[in-house]
């Protein structure tokens, strides 16, 4: 894969951001307590899941993960787990 070394598996990456957009990014990433290559890992994996919802919200959730949600957001309805799938919870 292009930008990888052999030893270190990560992917380098430069990027300039927008005065604006810089001075965003400083305030959280002193509030947080990050580095700033630590901070900018974190919005990047941040802003691809929010690209990867968007775009293709069925990828964004595995399917175990969306059935254990379906599952406890009937339960707390207090319907059963058919109703639930079917859209026949209480309103």
């Amino acid at each position: 894969m292009s930008g990888y070394s052999k030893k270190d598996k990560r992917m380098p990456i430069l990027v300039r951001l927008q005065p604006t957009t810089a001075a965003e990014f400083e305030k959280w990433r002193k509030k947080l307590g990050q580095d700033k290559a630590g901070f900018a890992a974190l919005c990047i994996q941040a802003g691809l899941k929010n690209v990867i919802r968007g775009v293709a919200p069925e990828e964004s959730i595995d399917p175990a993960t969306m059935a254990s949600m379906i599952a406890a957001v009937a339960k707390a309805q207090g319907v059963s787990l058919k109703k639930a799938l079917l859209g026949q919870g209480k309103r």
